[in-house]
């Protein structure tokens, strides 16, 4: 279970890196498109 986690809070904290800089003000839609792609991605892997 902990590597599952790990390794979304790994490609997580990668999505992220890839903007300058992120407003707190915005967090939500930034996780939400995460999410989303996160699903696009299992949905291909499968």
């Amino acid at each position: 279970m902990s590597k599952n986690v790990n390794n979304m809070d790994m490609r997580l904290r990668k999505f992220m890196d890839s903007f300058n800089e992120v407003a707190s003000k915005y967090l939500q839609n930034y996780l939400n498109w995460f999410l989303v792609l996160e699903k696009k991605r299992t949905l291909l892997i499968k």
